[in-house]
């Protein structure tokens, strides 16, 4: 391991921490050996590069980790512990993938930073965490987790779990399959028979050969299943290694075990040295009615009588005497104890046992009966069964071992089993609460019942009179998981109750959907179905449902009926939504009118919105760049959710009103500047007339102009730009230089018309030569060749005739302005004269009191066959610009501007000496 340069150090040291410890941005640009040291040290302290954020990003405290490479402590190897952090996505499809996990125990060996413990711990699992690495289990301590553990291969937990989740590391410096260490030790030391376990591991195992590999995979598909993940869902982690989810079952205690030696407590099938014993011991038992003992029900008669043609037939030789005199008295029910108990024991033929309806296993896979059914047929039946006699009947109700009766059944059915070859059976006297509670607890231990069937079950037990407390208690889990499983069990429906025995749906998911009804409840179901997540489903029943805790009138007033499950943990909601709508909507109605009396209020509505987000359309309301004055609040109402909120806000069509006459003030007083007069705004169009009459008088003063031509195009090469000075001719406004292109034609004429003279009256670029910005050059030179062959003179013109067209602009997309100072100074200078006549066009452009004005100020207000006298007496604004244009030819005549199409007077600086002089 190494230490730090001094150049990294002091890198390191002028870096910006955030103040959680997770971003170190580096400061200024550093020299590229000494960035690459850099960043390799902080990827080596934990950090990665993230470009969006442009820093380092950590994910515990980079502060702490710095401090002590700062301090002279050498560097670490790059991630030693080979640690990728779980990416959220796939951990939760994960989790979700997993049985109901809320109030459950789980391990996560791995832990990291919590990337599934944090998942795991928000669908409700109670987390364990191990974590080798010392900053990653400070991290996780701090996070509240309990941390059971450090190496995890020297782990051996005191209980098993029932499940664990992990996410193992793929590799270490002495085994390039750690992972496989790690999911053996998990499944050998830590798993409770029947519970889960699922890894995340490189997907080498599923296609290598060596030995290892093809032993892990043998192991995988014979206890469960595996997936691949999508390629590249480590890469934000640090690896591009192809990923694979390990998904395994570790089998429950099987009713069939292996073969003990016959002892004093035997509940294999006797054999002839020790039946004689057996029988002398249940006479005793038989005659000994036990303290406060119940005296069980006998065995009916059918179930008595034993049929075998020979002694032979029987899987042991002994007489039917010796056999009835063990059976013909039943022995006394024992006290209650284990559900194997094999004390009292009947000894019967199969065809004398039925299967107990209230059996909650309601699926018995072929392939594992056959199991079964060989392996007592070669062993014998290793575990006695569980029965009761229901009156009238003369057949024994098999209650715990029915997985074992069905294959007894197959064998005997087949031929497979000798004649009269006889079942121990423990016969004793239950309710049907009883045995229902003995059929799932034996089915549980015994190999894993579906959720579904034991919620099943547990409403069955309702209906028998146990409270959920008793079923918690008797099932060893909490009053909360009994309760989602009635929930389950009531609300699921048959639809929903194929999709989660297809797989097509969780159990999580399932339990959602059981929350719902109706409309509602098709949405749900089909968002399940596209693989949302529970989460999602939550959100979107939020979002799609009226629950009571929105209402804002009195819910105990307004008589309506509230959905609020038993058992269920979600909110409550109302029967009928459509009445609790309209109860909402009449609040708001008051709401509106209350807050309609105050003052800061502009306008007040009540808004209906068919969705079930709170948003105000933006083409109709806005929450900025409005004056307070028009400010008011809107009351948005959900039809779907009921949900409200106001929002405080202004109307796009009063802003608009707002800023147009706020505008229409701006451009009545620039008017006035501009012609140093009172009166309303002049339109847009009388604006640019205006600006296009001094541009196209400054243009013309500027050509032949060789001086100030020569010097506005140094201007312009230094790139000293005003909006009155273009550096392109492609942003100048296309206003003609008629002198100027009758110049350029005489020149061009002289080279044969090469020079490309613009004929269009309206153009931009008097000369319609272009060169692009990728040119090289080649293109250039020719015409280069073709101005060197014109005059000084002629170069200063058409240098005179560009310059002048780019200039005098002025703004186009807000052209009522007075002219700029710098056109106003180039007209000063330059002498430019402007010449306009008077049109209807132009004169459309101004308000009433702005033509009287005009008329005025060229001294045709009274007299000139104006009726009545004076121009304001007339009664249209058609009939005013009349009156004026009947001057029109004789004010162009002696040269009559009018005040918004003058360049303003100003000083004219004194000629300073010229360099001649």
């Amino acid at each position: 391991m190494s230490r730090l340069s001094p150049a990294v150090q002091a890198a390191l040291r002028a870096a910006t921490i955030s103040e959680d410890g997770l971003t170190l941005t580096l400061d200024g640009q550093l020299d590229r050996k000494v960035y690459q040291a850099t960043a390799k040290a902080i990827e080596a302290l934990g950090g990665r590069w993230n470009r969006k954020a442009g820093a380092h990003l950590f994910q515990t405290n980079a502060r702490d980790v710095l401090a002590r490479v700062l301090d002279g402590e050498a560097l670490p190897k790059k991630n030693p512990l080979a640690f990728f952090a779980t990416p959220d996505e796939l951990a939760r499809q994960i989790v979700n993938a997993v049985a109901d996990l809320d109030g459950v125990r789980v391990l996560e060996p791995s832990a990291g930073t919590g990337a599934l413990a944090d998942v795991l711990r928000e669908y409700g699992a109670q987390v364990d965490v191990i974590e080798l690495d010392d900053t990653r289990r400070a991290h996780l301590q701090g996070a509240g987790y309990r941390v059971v553990g450090t190496d995890f291969l020297t782990f051996t937990p005191s209980e098993p779990y029932p499940v664990i989740v992990m996410n193992p590391p793929f590799r270490s410096e002495d085994d390039a399959q750690a992972y496989i260490a790690h999911i053996e030790h998990a499944w050998t030391h830590c798993l409770a028979p029947g519970g889960t376990l699922v890894a995340i591991a490189p997907s080498g195992f599923t296609f290598r050969q060596d030995r290892r590999a093809a032993a892990f995979r043998e192991f995988v598909e014979q206890h469960g299943e595996f997936g691949l993940n999508d390629e590249g869902s480590f890469t934000e982690s640090g690896t591009g290694v192809q990923t694979a989810t390990v998904y395994v079952r570790k089998p429950a205690e099987e009713a069939v075990m292996p073969a003990k030696k016959a002892s004093s407590k035997n509940t294999d099938q006797p054999s002839h040295t020790d039946f004689q014993q057996m029988v002398k011991e249940t006479r005793e038992k038989m005659n000994a009615q036990p303290k406060g003992g119940r005296k069980a029900k006998a065995a009916p008669a059918a179930a008595l009588k034993v049929t075998a043609s020979s002694d032979a037939d029987r899987p042991f030789p002994v007489s039917e005497a010796q056999l009835e005199a063990a059976i013909a008295e039943p022995a006394p029910a024992p006290a209650p104890g284990p559900i194997l108990n094999t004390d009292q024991l009947n000894w019967l033929p199969v065809t004398a046992l039925v299967a107990s309806p209230l059996n909650p296993r309601k699926k018995f896979p072929q392939d594992a009966l056959d199991s079964l059914a060989n392996s007592i047929a070669a062993k014998g039946l290793m575990q006695n069964l569980v029965g009761r006699v229901m009156p009238g009947a003369d057949t024994v109700e098999v209650i715990a071992g029915g997985r074992r009766l069905r294959a007894l059944t197959r064998l005997h059915d087949t031929g497979r089993l000798p004649g009269g070859y006889l079942v121990p059976v423990r016969v004793q006297d239950m309710t049907d609460l009883d045995a229902l509670m003995l059929a799932v607890a034996e089915n549980s231990e015994r190999a894993d019942v579906e959720p579904l069937e034991e919620a099943d079950a547990f409403v069955e037990m309702i209906r028998l009179g146990a409270s959920v407390e008793d079923i918690a208690l008797r099932f060893k889990c909490s009053a909360r998981v009994v309760e989602k499983r009635l929930v389950l069990a009531d609300g699921l429906g048959d639809d929903g109750r194929e999709l989660l025995d297809s797989r097509a749906i969780s159990i999580s998911q399932a339990q959602v959907i059981a929350q719902t009804s109706g409309p509602l409840r098709s949405h749900v179901i089909t968002a399940a179905k596209r693989g949302e997540s529970v989460k999602s489903l939550q959100s979107l029943i939020a979002r799609s449902t009226f629950l009571v805790d929105r209402a804002k009138f009195d819910v105990a007033a307004s008589g309506l009926e509230v959905i609020e499950d038993l058992f269920s943990s979600e909110p409550a909601r109302f029967a009928d939504p459509k009445a609790a709508l309209a109860l909402q909507l009449d609040w708001a109605e008051a709401r509106k009118a209350e807050l309609s009396t105050k003052k800061e209020q502009f306008f007040v509505e009540v808004r209906k919105v068919n969705d079930s987000y709170l948003q105000l359309p933006y083409d109709t309301y806005t929450t900025y760049d409005a004056p307070n004055s028009i400010f008011g609040t809107v009351i948005i109402v959900s039809t779907i959710t009921g949900e409200v909120s106001e929002k405080r806000c202004a109307r796009t069509a009063d802003v608009k009103s707002a800023r147009a006459k706020e505008q229409a003030k701006e451009r009545a007083q620039t008017a006035s500047e501009a012609t140093g007069s009172g009166g309303g705004a002049i339109r847009k169009s009388g604006w640019v007339d205006a600006h296009e009459a001094r541009a196209t008088a400054l243009r013309a003063a500027l050509v032949g102009d060789h001086k100030r031509t020569v010097a506005l195009t140094i201007l312009s090469t230094l790139q000293a730009q005003p909006v009155t000075l273009r550096g392109s001719l492609d942003h100048a406004q296309p206003v003609p230089i008629p002198t100027g292109l009758a110049r350029l034609r005489e020149i061009d004429a002289k080279v044969g018309g090469q020079l490309g003279v613009n004929d269009h009256h309206l153009s931009k670029r008097p000369i319609t030569k272009k060169f692009g910005y990728d040119n090289d050059g080649v293109e250039v030179l020719p015409y280069l060749d073709l101005l060197m062959t014109l005059s000084l003179e002629d170069l200063l013109d058409v240098q005179s005739v560009l310059i002048a067209q780019a200039v005098g602009g002025w703004t186009d997309h807000n052209p009522m302005h007075a002219p700029y100072a710098f056109v106003t100074r180039l007209a000063a200078d330059t002498g430019a004269t402007v010449q306009m006549r008077l049109t209807d066009a132009h004169l459309k452009a101004y308000p009433r009191d702005r033509l009287i004005e005009l008329a005025e100020d060229a001294g045709i207000a009274e007299g000139h066959g104006v009726k009545n006298g004076h121009i304001s007496t007339l009664t249209t604004n058609t009939e005013i610009r009349a009156a004026i244009l009947q001057h029109a030819d004789a004010l162009a005549a002696r040269g009559y501007v009018p005040p918004l199409a003058r360049f303003p007077e100003v000083a004219v600086p004194q000629a300073t000496p010229t360099a001649a002089d």
